[in-house]
């Protein structure tokens, strides 16, 4: 499960190369058919979000539309609960509550570029990696 991985892919921003470098190799690893992506409901329209201060609507459509395409999105109701649990637990935000539970329902590792989200993961026993730090760690574990 990736956590604003995508936006690092499609977006390179001045001084934050390394971001974009990491993401791109990272998402290039992992597109191959062994690897499955989780994502929860709301993946898409955060996508969106942040991709269009960047982008043209059209663009951004088009290419969030590819995304959700090699995605398998886990719905609302089936993550509720556990997504509420985890704040109460963790008093993360709420996107991030979502994405954490995500990786519990799906038995996945998660993998992101904000270490708090990394933080409050950990309280809650789930395997994370933070890519702009752990990438090499990351890419040997997935090797195994």
């Amino acid at each position: 499960m990736i956590q604003d991985i995508f936006f690092d892919y499609f977006i390179k921003i001045r001084d934050k190369e390394v971001r974009h470098r990491l993401a791109r190799d990272f998402i290039s690893y992992i597109s191959e058919p062994e690897f499955t992506i989780y994502e929860p409901f709301l993946f898409d329209i955060e996508l969106m979000a942040v991709l269009v201060r960047k982008m043209n609507p059209q663009k951004v459509m088009r290419l969030v539309n590819e995304v959700i395409s090699y995605v398998n999105i886990i719905e609302e109701p089936v993550i509720h609960s556990l997504a509420a649990k985890i704040a109460l637990d963790t008093g993360c935000r709420a996107i991030d509550a979502y994405y954490i539970a995500t990786a519990i329902y799906s038995n996945a590792i998660l993998v992101t570029n904000d270490k708090t989200m990394k933080n409050n993961a950990a309280k809650v026993g789930i395997e994370t990696y933070y890519l702009l730090e752990e990438h090499n760690l990351l890419i040997e574990k997935i090797k195994r």
